[in-house]
């Protein structure tokens, strides 16, 4: 089983752009050779590839296609969508779909606290506005919505209750 990592998708830009990539996006998506899920969110509808893990890791950056994935469209500007991904963000997946879509602004916010890492990308017609990449600390649960993390002194007790 691999470490699921937490993703934040959140697509900003001209609402007729949103509109085509968000009808796009929903799919059917692979969970067994028998079996499929429809899923709001399928990568292999921007960037197809063979269903192999080492095509899908270099094309999209993860392994799978997004799990649990769930789509909000607050406004007619903005689009998100929160899900799990295979060990790492499908950081090469938004680079890519992000040159077919010029005028839309994508942001991704990607981690796993068990890995202690935390991601984030922004990118506009595939180039790059801002990444970064950190180790999981408190203002990246802060941002996922997760428990305080407690730092553990060498008499194995919490010091930051």
């Amino acid at each position: 089983m691999p470490n699921w990592a937490k993703n934040q998708l959140t697509i900003t830009g001209p609402s007729d752009a949103l509109d085509d990539f968000q009808q796009k996006a929903k799919g059917q998506v692979p969970l067994s050779a028998d079996h499929t899920e429809d899923s709001d969110l399928c990568f292999h509808n921007f960037v197809p590839v063979d269903r192999e893990t080492e095509s899908q890791v270099k094309a999209w950056g993860t392994k799978w296609e997004a799990d649990g994935v769930n789509a909000d469209r607050p406004n007619s500007t903005t689009l998100s969508y929160s899900f799990l991904t295979a060990w790492s963000p499908p950081e090469h997946f938004v680079r890519r779909v992000s040159a077919d879509y010029p005028t839309l602004t994508f942001e991704l916010w990607s981690a796993d606290p068990a890995m202690d890492w935390h991601y984030y990308l922004s990118v506009k017609a595939g180039e790059t506005i801002s990444e970064q990449q950190t180790t999981y600390d408190e203002e990246a649960a802060d941002f996922w919505g997760d428990e305080q993390i407690e730092e553990v002194g060498s008499n194995g007790e919490a010091t930051n209750p």
